[in-house]
């Protein structure tokens, strides 16, 4: 909830089904959270926020210890490893405030069957000290929230004790659970509520009797991300013209916006369509400097997509897009190439600060680090797609992700050079010895990685920031 601008607008219908069912004298119940058949695609329908909005009230926190995990598929793989769920377990004693060994990772070299099935007799075993875990810390009952849950697999692995509650949102319609609430798209009335609460307009307050605005609530079909986005381009444009005309001229960019996606040979209209047209404007505003489109957002946008893929401290993707705004060629011819330190950190404040304007990316802060992040899935895969049209200076979308990752290494190692230490908090460092590993794989930089591992000192940093077990 921390990550939105304004309140989330109350969904009474849902909010009250939701609450009466936890609130009910039963101890234990499990509950999905899921997109209504006809409310497609599922994505951006809202099942995180009220999800979000149940474990945040009141009632819920006198009664539960709610703990929340963001289940992680982005690689594709769907089966729950030791790895994962050992992340996992460690999340959740993270936010009960507790420290436990969990036992080392199967590393014999049999045949993976065998390894898999040790791996799932250690996780049971842990499964269960969870569980143990659970009735000695906590007072309270225990509500676990799983956020895009695929399957009653991941449904059992978190069910620690049989006093516990469990809500899950999910693209299933299947899951076995007490009862399902089918989400649907928002009311007019809503719809036109949040539209007004994202332009955030002192002015726009009342929207309920504009006809402009019905008709751009219904050209997004209701839907709450389609809205939120629109509201947030609509609020940036909205300085240079009256309240009205604004409104008038939204409605019309929105039906060309229609138009293009009839005209196109799949002339089905859905919302993954219409927020690509809507992002396709909104990130290519006309350069002040150069009365031509500007391309910065759709690098920083499509860069943290492909390079990070999740939240990652801000002043790491500061590195990247530096050394991005002086070799991508469209970068260069736009802001020239003989341009200052000060002047790009300008260029990164600026386009960043419009990216988190229109709601695209998120910034938070975890243990008083900022960290940012893609707002949503659907606007990653976006910008995923984006970065296939984009003529860059690789011959391939997946040769750029390659070139961006060695931009990232090159300029992490640069930052750090002559004086490898651990840096008191210094969130870039902590991610690096995470992380960097990894990014030289994927910029196929393999001798450098294996020179990396064998270096004495970053492992002993490694170690001294993430600890024996996970830096091994």
């Amino acid at each position: 909830l921390n990550q939105n601008r304004s309140s989330p607008l109350p969904r009474e219908e849902y909010i009250h089904q939701l609450l009466d069912r936890f609130n009910s004298p039963s101890q234990s119940t499990t509950v999905a959270i899921t997109a209504a058949e006809d409310s497609q695609p599922g994505s951006g329908i809202g099942k995180t926020t009220l999800a979000a909005m149940l474990a945040s009230h009141p009632s819920i926190r006198s009664k539960f210890c709610v703990l929340w995990l963001q289940l992680d598929h982005r690689s594709g793989d769907f089966t729950m490893t030791y790895e994962h769920y050992l992340s996992y377990l460690d999340s959740l004693c993270e936010q009960l405030g507790v420290k436990h060994e969990w036992p080392e990772p199967d590393r014999s070299v049999d045949e993976v069957a065998l390894q898999q099935k040790r791996e799932e007799e250690k996780m049971l075993s842990m499964k269960q000290e969870m569980g143990i875990i659970l009735e000695r810390v906590t007072k309270k009952n225990v509500l676990v929230v799983l956020d895009d849950a695929i399957d009653d697999q991941e449904i059992d692995w978190f069910w620690f004790t049989e006093t516990q509650s469990l809500l899950a949102t999910t693209f299933s319609q299947a899951l076995d659970v007490d009862w399902t609430v089918e989400l649907g798209c928002m009311s007019e009335g809503e719809a036109i509520e949040l539209f007004a609460a994202e332009v955030d307009n002192q002015e726009l307050s009342d929207l309920s009797s504009s006809l402009e605005a019905q008709s751009i609530v219904r050209r997004c079909e209701y839907h709450p991300l389609t809205i939120r986005t629109v509201a947030r381009w609509f609020g940036l444009n909205q300085a240079a013209a009256a309240t009205n005309v604004g409104l008038i001229q939204l409605d019309r960019d929105l039906s060309s916006c229609l138009a293009k996606i009839r005209q196109s040979r799949n002339k089905r209209v859905d919302q993954r369509k219409v927020l690509a047209q809507v992002m396709n404007i909104m990130l290519r505003p006309v350069s002040a400097t150069r009365e031509a489109p500007t391309t910065l957002m759709n690098l920083f946008l499509c860069s943290l997509a492909v390079v990070f893929t999740k939240e990652v401290p801000v002043e790491a993707a500061e590195l990247l897009w530096g050394q991005l705004l002086q070799s991508e060629p469209d970068a260069v011819h736009e802001i020239g190439d003989n341009v200052t330190p000060s002047q790009i950190q300008h260029h990164i404040r600026q386009n960043s600060a419009s990216l988190v304007s229109l709601g695209l990316l998120s910034a938070f802060e975890i243990d008083g680090v900022t960290y940012i992040d893609i707002h949503h899935e659907l606007q990653a895969e976006y910008a995923v797609r984006l970065l296939r049209k984009m003529q860059l200076s690789a011959a391939t979308s997946t040769e750029t992700a390659r070139r961006w990752h060695g931009l990232f290494v090159s300029s992490y190692l640069d930052r750090m050079e002559g004086n490898r230490k651990i840096r008191v908090n210094d969130p870039v460092q902590s991610y690096a010895l995470n992380k960097l590993i990894h990014h030289m794989i994927k910029a196929r930089m393999y001798e450098d990685a294996v020179l990396e591992v064998q270096d004495e000192r970053f492992i002993i940093e490694r170690i001294k920031v993430m600890k024996w077990k996970r830096a091994i």
